[in-house]
């Protein structure tokens, strides 16, 4: 069947039944949004992948479900519309790579094969600077500004006829993601009726959503490895010999890399010129660009090299990537227009002894190579984790003297740029150039942090100035579990900390206690207390008056905790109640762990000395 007559008999049908809900559906088909959901659909409906880079496919027929799980439930979001019985807010949270955008699109089909609502995709990066989130969906659903249209819109999604699925909660750019938050917010009080879906990778804050249940996706286990090769792969033979050498997924340091499907896509793709599994995950991305550098799509043993009409060498693609990839991910920039990467490789020219075409080079990465991907008038990279890799594979190649001077400042300039969402990239700095790395990142910020935190135990001005200068923050959130009633008394007192998401990601890599989180963890059992002494004893009536006001106005948080009969009340509880004696255990081992570190860098360093002395 042709591919435009296949999709529009899908969406036909679904349409018919999208009518029959009610009036202003269907007089919103009619002004607008028939055609976004034929545009939204066509672009789903057959779609390019990682493995298969050169023809279109069914997105049905190479799509793969993945686990997630939610307390004790676990689903694959297959039967939809049985999850949203009894969940209207989903935050669905996974690493790089675990299919968490590939899912959206899966929940938006099956969606308008259940004609019970009306699937929006909205990508968060995708808002433009100073655009509110309700005119983006407008702009998205209408073909006119009439105001009578938008009028029916409004009635449409005050009556709940919607599901919104938000992709990529993680890529909002630092600076937009305040303002974007509190329109997250008042978007979703405002249409409240209507069903969410949120992505993001972990740590971003969608966490601290209350009225949101998080899923997290789940690694693939060593079935479902074996039958997402025999889904992707459709020669046998190729099959077999990738399953013979996947057979010993047990082995340590592997089993985790497997479990990731873009990471085993990336295997799957370099098998023929890299058949060995990689230890480290930075290896896998090195493979995919060798891999796509050498051959044209790496899926047989015919594939020929292609011509690279710019002119350039292997190391000057690999230079200008590493410089691409630093300047767009410092810069927030994950998706980007023809006009952007060409004036973007200009300004890089100066770096290069050759004077390239800029748009030939362009070229050659979309086609000669295939780095980046095309999707209408918009470009990017198959997926962000291989711009986070060439981004870490630049640091790594920066002149000693530099990273001695600017590598700690860098990597918080990451930091600040994606929110904290640089887990991947650290990873990659961790395994790339571990000991810069620790030298002048995570030994110098543990130090920051443990300087502010010894004097933190001795007052409540000192304690609250601690968190304050750690970018943390108190505030009080409502208690939104559907069996549970809702009154001042169910609203608790939590803590998010920006600079502690940092400090996450830093406890994983160097096997810290979880330092930062000491303050929800007493707050949480504090709740859970059955005497409910610790719960009563947070409230005074002055703090109880104003937790109403708190919840529907978050701006008035920080004012509302500089009251210094708040601070005094709150510093006895939790001295009380042992939080400050068991602050202190733990600033002791986080002190002995960056003395450790501190001894491996120095061992290192001697050992490397003895080297470069030795004399043949």
């Amino acid at each position: 069947m042709d591919t435009k007559l296949e999709v529009t008999s899908f969406l036909n049908q679904a349409l018919k039944g999208l009518k029959k809900l009610n009036t202003e559906i269907a007089n919103l088909l009619e002004v607008g949004l028939s055609s976004y959901m034929y545009t939204q659909t066509s672009k789903f409906y057959y779609v390019n992948t990682f493995l298969h880079r050169g023809i279109k496919k069914r997105f049905f027929d190479i799509y793969f479900p993945i686990r997630l799980v939610h307390g004790n439930l676990v689903t694959d979001f297959q039967r939809i519309e049985d999850i949203f019985d009894e969940y209207q807010y989903i935050s669905i949270l996974g690493s790089a790579g675990c299919g968490k955008s590939t899912l959206t699109k899966f929940i938006f089909l099956n969606s308008i094969q259940n004609r019970k609502r009306i699937p929006v995709l909205v990508e968060f990066r995708a808002i433009a600077d100073g655009e509110s989130i309700e005119e983006h969906v407008k702009q998205k659903l209408l073909n006119t500004d009439a105001k009578p249209s938008r009028e029916i819109l409004h009635r449409s999604l005050k009556k709940g006829n919607f599901l919104f699925i938000f992709d990529g909660f993680d890529e909002i750019y630092a600076k937009n993601k305040q303002t974007l938050n509190y329109g997250l917010d008042k978007f979703l009080d405002k249409y409240s009726k209507n069903y969410f879906i949120i992505t993001s990778r972990p740590g971003a804050g969608i966490e601290n959503y209350p009225r949101f249940s998080q899923f997290k996706v789940v690694g693939l286990k060593k079935d479902e490895i074996r039958d997402f090769v025999i889904k992707m792969v459709s020669n046998e033979e190729k099959q077999l010999r990738i399953l013979d050498v996947l057979g010993d997924t047990d082995k340590e340091g592997i089993k985790e890399y497997l479990a990731n499907p873009l990471l085993l896509s990336m295997f799957i793709l370099s098998f023929e010129n890299h058949p060995e599994i990689p230890k480290k995950m930075s290896v896998f991305y090195r493979n995919v660009f060798d891999t796509l550098y050498s051959r044209h799509d790496g899926l047989s043993k015919n594939s020929y090299n292609r011509e690279r009409i710019s002119g350039l060498t292997r190391e000057d693609f690999e230079k200008l990537l590493q410089r691409f990839c630093y300047l767009t991910f410092i810069n927030g920039q994950f998706l980007f227009t023809e006009e952007f990467i060409v004036d973007t490789l200009n300004k890089l020219k100066p770096n290069f002894y050759i004077n390239f075409d800029t748009k030939d080079v362009l070229y050659d990465l979309v086609t000669s190579i295939s780095i980046i991907s095309v999707d209408g008038f918009e470009y990017s990279f198959p997926h962000r984790s291989l711009q986070e890799f060439f981004a870490a594979w630049f640091l790594k190649e920066l002149p000693p003297e530099i990273k001695s001077k600017k590598l700690g400042v860098i990597h918080e300039n990451l930091f600040n740029s994606v929110d904290g969402q640089s887990k991947n990239i650290w990873h990659l700095c961790m395994e790339l150039d571990e000991q810069s790395f620790l030298k002048y990142f995570i030994v110098p910020n543990l130090k920051k942090f443990l300087d502010k935190a010894e004097l933190a135990s001795l007052s409540s001005h000192n304690f609250f100035n601690f968190l304050e200068s750690s970018e943390d923050c108190l505030f009080f959130s409502p208690n939104t579990n559907k069996k549970e009633t809702k009154s001042d008394q169910d609203a608790y007192l939590s803590v998010h900390t920006a600079y502690g998401s940092m400090l996450s990601e830093i406890r994983s890599l160097v096997s810290l206690p979880g330092y930062h989180f000491i303050l929800w963890n007493f707050i949480k059992r504090s709740i859970n207390d059955r005497s409910g002494e610790a719960h009563n004893e947070f409230w005074l009536p002055s703090i109880k008056n104003k937790i109403t006001i708190l919840r529907h106005e978050p701006e008035k948080q920080p004012e509302f905790l500089r009251n210094t009969e708040v601070k005094e009340h709150l510093f006895k509880i939790f001295k009380k109640y042992g939080l400050i004696d068991e602050m202190e255990l733990q600033i002791d081992e986080l002190r002995l762990k960056v003395s450790q570190l501190e001894d491996s860098i120095s061992t290192y360093l001697s050992d490397l000395d003895d080297l470069l002395k030795f004399e043949t």
